[in-house]
């Protein structure tokens, strides 16, 4: 993740979103921080196929 955030910083971003199911606690270690929950939400066929 520093690694992404450097290479990100070195073009310019001055921010940076980041959707992750699981190891929050690891991006905090390198400076992230929760600004808002974020939801996911998928549209497709149902169940039938249809």
């Amino acid at each position: 993740m520093r690694g992404l955030t450097a290479a990100a910083a070195g073009q310019g971003a001055a921010a940076g979103v980041l959707g992750a199911t699981e190891g929050r606690a690891l991006y905090e270690t390198t400076g992230w921080r929760t600004v808002a929950p974020l939801t996911g939400a998928v549209r497709g066929p149902d169940s039938s196929g249809t």
